[in-house]
Order: structure tokens, then C-alpha cells, then sequence
């Protein structure tokens, strides 16, 4: 039995022959082989067994927001958490799983009258990745609210709980990080709010995004920020803003982000962020480090 009759057998979606320039946000990358798509825990627990069982390699993704893969493609399997959809509400607490986008989260609460974190909406992605990438804006992380979840670790697949004060978040860390672990279901705890302030809430931050961000395809901030080191002043320093390789370009909005202004290749986005990292060293002796991932 081949392993796309397995995955029939279990009832298990996939797509096959899948441009990653379709998926990442950024809209570059090449062919993957497969991408599968679970809708239940159980199947995304057989989903990993197998692709550790027939392939080299395997990538599991939600939103592609911070993700792009190379030009020339993946031969392992992709696994996709977006039909990871339920969310509830008791009490306080909100339930997720990791594939529901964070903004139909804070709107489902905002329906509840519950206020998550206002500064979030707008963030582009699912649960499973703010919680890797401890995603935030305007002040505000996905920490401040994230409680605790239940986890797959992807070495055994085994589950466990994990609280938030035991995943080390840390400015766009956390130990998914590290870990081989990813998200399934997570907690987060808002506050009563009544719902017209909670939509006030929202549009200040979707005004701010607007007014700071470009609208062209990108991957968010490209760069991490580190004590001290803000990465979009750096490139602006450095005179680097609007600078292109093929179709990637420095963002003449925001410097910390690199934009696809309609013909980027995944090469041109990772050779535009090589250079930056290059002319950033010389100058300043600095080595910045990539929030976005290159999956090669």
C-alpha cells in the first residue's frame, strides 16, 4: 500500500503537486509533493507517524505566514493544521485549535464579549504558529493571554499539557522553538468587555497596520528584534530601504520587511535577506537573526 491509499484508508485530505506559492504569504516557492490535511487530532497524530514513515523529511505548517520554501520545491510532506478549526468558550477562557486563524479567535470571543488582546487582530496566521512564534504587535504578545495547551511531540507522538509559564516565551520565542513539539489545543484567557469597545479596539489596530505596514505580499517582520537592536532602523541606517534582488524588495513603507512586488522567487527573497544580513554586519557588527523560515 502506497501512502496516499494509506491516507485514503484513514480518511485523511491531501493535495498533491501543490505550488508552495499558493500557500505562503509571500507567494514564492516551488512544488511540494504533498500537503495533508487533517481535521481531527487523531489523524494528525497518524499524519506525522506517516510521513516519518515514508518520507525524509516532513514540514508541518498553519497559516504560512512566516514560511516560505525554496524555489526548486519540498519532497517531503507537508502537514497542514488549518482544518484545526474548533473554538469555545467557557467562562473567561477561549479553547482553540492550533489551525484556527488568530483574528476569527478574537472575534469569536469579541462575539462572546470577551477581550483577548485587541492588539493582535489583524495578525495574519493560526494559534499553533503565534504560540511558536510568540506572535505579537503594538505592546501586546500572544503570551499575555495564552494559558496553557495540549501539545504533540513530534519525536514519539506523544501528548502533553504544557502551562505558559513552562514554554520560555521570550520577543518572537518560545520553546516550540527548540522543541519538537507543535500545538494541537490552546487556552487563552480575555476579560468582559462590552463589544462595541472590543470593535474600537480592533480598528485602532487596523488603522495602525495599515499606516505601518506595506500591503504588498510579504512574510511580516523579516528580522527578529534583540535587546537592543531594532532590525528595520539598522536597514534604514544602512540605506537599504526600497533596495531589490529580482522581484524581493526592502519595503519603502517598513524596512524590516521584505515585499514580493509581483515576480519574487524564493532565491531573490532569501539572497535580498542574506545581503541585508551581510550589510548589517559590516556596518555594525551585528548578526541579525530571521523570524521568517526558509524550508528547504
Amino acid at each position: 500500500m502506497n501512502f496516499t491509499e494509506l491516507l485514503d484508508l484513514h480518511k485523511i485530505s491531501y493535495k498533491e503537486n501543490v505550488s508552495t506559492s499558493k500557500i505562503s504569504s509571500i507567494r514564492a516557492g516551488g512544488v511540494a509533493k504533498i500537503i495533508i490535511y487533517p481535521d481531527n487530532f487523531e489523524k494528525m497524530i497518524y499524519a506525522v507517524k506517516a510521513c516519518q514513515a515514508y518520507f525524509d523529511k516532513f514540514k508541518i505548517i498553519g497559516g504560512c505566514t512566516n514560511t516560505f520554501f525554496r524555489d526548486f520545491g519540498y519532497c517531503g510532506g507537508i502537514i497542514c493544521t488549518r482544518r484545526l478549526f474548533d473554538v469555545k468558550i467557557d467562562g473567561l477562557y477561549v479553547t482553540a485549535s492550533a489551525g484556527a486563524p488568530l483574528s476569527s479567535i478574537l472575534r469569536f470571543a469579541r462575539d462572546n464579549e470577551i477581550e483577548l488582546a485587541s492588539e493582535l487582530f489583524g495578525i495574519p496566521g493560526t494559534l499553533g504558529g503565534a504560540v511558536r512564534n510568540n506572535a505579537g504587535a503594538f505592546g501586546k504578545d500572544i503570551s499575555n493571554v495564552f494559558t496553557d495547551g495540549i501539545f504533540l511531540n513530534t519525536d514519539d507522538c506523544s501528548l502533553t499539557s504544557i502551562s505558559s509559564e513552562n514554554l520560555r516565551f521570550a520577543y518572537r520565542e518560545s520553546l516550540l522553538q527548540s522543541e519538537n513539539l507543535i500545538l494541537l489545543s490552546g487556552r487563552l484567557k480575555g476579560k468582559f468587555l462590552p463589544r462595541d469597545e472590543i470593535n474600537e479596539g480592533f480598528k485602532k489596530s487596523v488603522v495602525k497596520r495599515r499606516e505601518s505596514q506595506p500591503s504588498e505580499a510579504s512574510l511580516g517582520s523579516f528580522f527578529k528584534r534583540t535587546p537592543g537592536v531594532i532590525p528595520a532602523k539598522l536597514i534604514d541606517e544602512a540605506g537599504l530601504r526600497g533596495v531589490s534582488i529580482g522581484g524581493a524588495a526592502v519595503s519603502q513603507k517598513h524596512a524590516g520587511f521584505i515585499v514580493n512586488n509581483g515576480s519574487a522567487t524564493s532565491s531573490d527573497i532569501d539572497n535580498l535577506a542574506s545581503k541585508i544580513e551581510n550589510v548589517i554586519f559590516e556596518k555594525n557588527g551585528i548578526r541579525l537573526a530571521r523570524e521568517a523560515e526558509y524550508v528547504i
